[in-house]
């Protein structure tokens, strides 16, 4: 949904999506192979060579599988070719509820992207919070990506939330939409040092409920590590898993030394 909204292409090859962002090609999750099952042995060559004939010119290797009952247990081939594999839960919500904690003293509201501050606020607070193993130009990345949510901002298609105190952005995070009903938050993010104070929660519920509210949204979508305490804070506001959410990449091949 939000590749196609910021201009990317989809081709439907009948066992699997071809996904392309022709405007961030360097982008791995913007050009990447969707499969409807999950992998089984002996598919390594097959899913590589759908890849090499549906994204010939990217160094990278991104696969999906959209089947919600996958796992990992059959990626094993994969494993061993190089690749990390990724499985995340997805939660829906179709209505929230107040956190059970929440920062009193903040104040929450969507930002005005075409605004320089704002937008670099928002992009500041995804760069305190990033891993310290980021890739080299993460940062750069951060600054086209949130481009691209502002174009969306102001087309319609959703906002980018902030929870503010003292005139400072601690927490923020995107929710966008297509206009079928479904809604996607993206880059939930909190300032280190800002954390356990229940910030996230709270603007989490602030923007699904405006989302529910005045979009027309009758599901919430976001994704979480099964395992980070984040997914706790989703469940706090009425957030449940639907479904297993399974990435497998492996990053560009360097050529071998001279």
């Amino acid at each position: 949904m939000l590749v196609t909204l910021q201009g990317g292409e989809v081709d439907d090859c009948g066992d699997h999506l071809v996904v392309r962002s022709p405007r961030a090609p360097e982008f791995w999750w913007g050009n990447f192979v969707l499969f409807r099952a999950a992998p089984t042995p002996g598919d390594l060559g097959t899913w590589e060579r759908a890849f090499s004939a549906g994204l010939p010119h990217a160094p990278h290797r991104t696969f999906g599988v959209d089947a919600t009952a996958a796992d990992a247990s059959g990626c094993t081939e994969f494993v061993a070719a190089g690749y990390d594999v990724d499985c995340s839960s997805v939660l829906t919500a179709s209505r929230l509820h107040e956190p059970p904690r929440r920062c009193a003293e903040a104040t929450y509201r969507a930002l005005d992207l075409t605004n320089p501050r704002e937008l670099e606020a928002a992009i500041d607070v995804q760069v305190a919070n990033a891993s310290p193993s980021s890739l080299p130009g993460h940062g750069d990345f951060l600054v086209h990506r949130m481009e691209s949510m502002r174009a969306l901002q102001e087309a319609g298609h959703g906002a980018w939330f902030g929870a503010f105190v003292g005139g400072r952005m601690l927490s923020g995070l995107g929710l966008f939409t297509d206009g079928s009903g479904i809604a996607r938050f993206q880059s939930v993010d909190t300032r280190p040092e800002a954390r356990r104070r229940g910030l996230a929660g709270a603007l989490v519920h602030h923007a699904g409920a405006h989302g529910l509210a005045e979009w027309g949204v009758t599901t919430l979508v976001i994704v979480a590590d099964p395992d980070y305490h984040a997914i706790d804070v989703y469940r706090s506001v009425g957030f449940a898993v639907a479904e297993t959410q399974v990435q497998l990449e492996r990053a560009p091949r360097l050529p071998p030394a001279a």
